[in-house]
């Protein structure tokens, strides 16, 4: 099964599209409350599951903006919640949130005892680590988790905001775009709803050619974390993927330079 989180609103009706994709996850940086219901049910008209993903800081400002939208998620109807801290788990059940929590990746279950640890703080399901190679994700066991198969991965998530600092706040959400020492373009967005940035790796992970390997995982979904693509874009990630993981045909590589991430690495 193919899952997906979703930043932007204006990609939503690519992924409902899309046959392959059983499950939706909103970003809540980028879905408003106001539109959680409305999302839920176009979603669940489109035959799929739907999420909301939380943000990866949680401070004050974030946690009273939950606090004064809390009714709407209990009622829009979505079927998990997505967590990217673990203070995000105190405070949905102090809320009186009962929804099934789905840990992200940054949620690290390294090892089986800490895949246990995160089992008995509550988690419904696990997103694999994206540190761990091929040889060692076997090892942990992928059975029941999702592996994040395409996505510009962050590189690091910051509450200093770059735009601020180089144009000043515009309390408008968008993507800057910054030059590492070897010219490389690094995309970095930033989440005013919340106020922090992701600065994302320059090339996106991407596993297409990699059929066996990752069905040998077993996993039980792949991810694919859109954040800065258009629908576009976001249609050819979601063909090629299903050609080549779903329907055994070869997958057409859409990027002049991508990443492997840790899959292929050994360790050192």
């Amino acid at each position: 099964w193919f899952h997906v989180s979703l930043e932007e609103p204006d990609g939503l009706l690519t992924v409902l599209a899309c046959k392959d994709v059983r499950e939706v996850y909103l970003d809540s940086c980028g879905f408003g409350a106001e539109s959680w219901k409305e999302t839920a049910e176009a979603c669940r008209k489109a035959g799929k599951r739907c999420g909301l993903l939380l943000p990866h800081i949680f401070r004050k400002k974030t946690e009273q903006y939950f606090r004064k939208h809390i009714r709407q998620l209990r009622e829009a109807g979505f079927d998990e919640v997505v967590l990217r801290s673990l203070e995000q788990v105190g405070f949905l059940r102090e809320q009186g949130v009962d929804l099934p929590m789905v840990f992200d990746a940054n949620l690290y279950g390294m090892n089986k005892r800490a895949c246990q640890v995160m089992k008995e703080l509550g988690a419904s399901r696990l997103t694999l680590p994206l540190e761990l190679n091929e040889r060692e994700l076997l090892e942990l066991g992928c059975e029941g988790k999702e592996l994040v198969a395409y996505g510009y991965l962050p590189a690091m998530v910051s509450s200093q905001c770059v735009q601020r600092t180089v144009k000043g706040c515009s309390r408008q959400p968008g993507v800057m775009m910054m030059k590492d020492r070897t010219g490389k373009s690094i995309p970095v967005k930033n989440h005013c709803r919340f106020c922090y940035n992701t600065v994302y790796n320059p090339s996106p992970l991407c596993l297409l050619g990699l059929r066996e390997q990752v069905k040998n995982l077993k996993a039980l979904a792949l991810r694919f974390s859109f954040t800065i693509e258009t629908p576009k874009q976001i249609k050819t990630v979601l063909d090629q993927y299903g050609n080549h993981f779903l329907r055994e045909q070869d997958g057409v590589m859409p990027w002049k330079e991508f990443t492997r991430g840790h899959f292929r690495r050994e360790v050192e």
